[in-house]
């Protein structure tokens, strides 16, 4: 369903946000590929950690004309983006912080048994509880010079909260960014927070 010469194929935001959207209605459609992107087997673990929340992102924050190339190597960033003479404008490294046990856990237990693991949660308890991966992704990052680079460091939440508790959570993801900006100066062009739940971007320097 999905392969690396079709996924690093230089498209515009919007065209890349397109084939992100078309790609993941087809797969849904299909059990079997259903059940290998829920497990992030083979290139499903970079079309759900990077490409689906890149294409969000770049959507957002790139002129139309732009053009993006995903680059699935070992490049040290994720993404080049150009300019609308096609010179480099940036590159984009994403970066995930997420339980993975738990994620990988819920899957499993989804696909053979129909139903996952239950986590039952107040209202902005699960941002919260990301706190500690998103601390620990940072301080990792510090290790690294991106100084050509762009950060994108990209929050998702297992179930997306209610649109009514929507400001309780943009406060939750302030203190949050606030707290990046006092424990961390990367060594990155720009860093971004991308709030994928409601799609919300934050610089923060």
């Amino acid at each position: 369903m999905i392969t690396k010469k079709e996924i690093q194929k230089e498209r515009s935001p919007l065209g890349l946000r397109q084939f992100v959207l078309r790609r993941k209605n087809k797969i849904s459609k299909i059990t079997d590929e259903r059940h290998k992107a829920m497990l992030k087997n083979g290139l499903y673990k970079q079309f759900s950690d990077e490409i689906i929340p890149l294409s969000l992102f770049c959507l957002k924050n790139y002129q139309k004309n732009f053009k993006i190339i995903p680059d699935l190597g070992e490049e040290g960033y994720d993404a080049i983006v150009k300019d609308e003479n096609g010179d480099l404008y940036e590159n984009i490294e994403l970066t995930f912080p997420h339980d993975g046990k738990f994620e990988a856990d819920d899957s499993r237990e989804t696909i053979n048994k129909g139903i996952g693991n239950f986590r039952i949660y107040e209202p902005g308890e699960d941002l919260n509880n990301l706190r500690p991966f998103i601390m620990d992704t940072c301080r990792k990052k510090l290790e690294k010079d991106y100084s050509d680079c762009s950060l994108v460091i990209i929050l998702g939440l297992f179930i997306r909260p209610y649109n009514q508790h929507k400001k309780l959570y943009i406060n939750i993801l302030e203190e949050i960014t606030e707290e990046i900006k006092q424990k961390f100066k990367f060594k990155a062009k720009s860093v971004y927070i991308l709030f994928t739940p409601f799609k919300k971007i934050i610089k923060i320097g």
